[in-house]
């Protein structure tokens, strides 16, 4: 199965985390390295395309200030939820 890669302008991409967005939704995001010293964080985020209910993952980088990127867009790579049942006795 192909997997779809979508392109989201970077403005697009600060609406559909930070804001009420018709067209995403901020599924999860996920802090996968701390910079303290030079003040800036790397996220996984998951964002649901509501259209068609499809899930796409995107690496990105936040500083104190908010998410910042150098590029005029940022791609994200289309994903599966899958669940995942954990049995713990006591």
């Amino acid at each position: 199965m192909e997997k779809e890669k979508l392109e989201l302008l970077t403005k697009d991409f600060k609406n559909a985390i930070y804001e009420d967005s018709e067209e995403f939704e901020n599924v999860k995001e996920e802090i996968i390295y701390i910079d303290l010293e030079k003040g800036y964080e790397d996220r996984k985020i998951i964002l649901r395309r509501i259209s068609d209910n499809k899930y796409f993952k995107f690496s990105a980088t936040f500083s104190s200030d908010g998410f910042y990127n150098y590029s005029e867009s940022i791609i994200g790579k289309e994903v599966f939820p899958i669940s995942k049942t954990i049995i713990t006795y006591e």
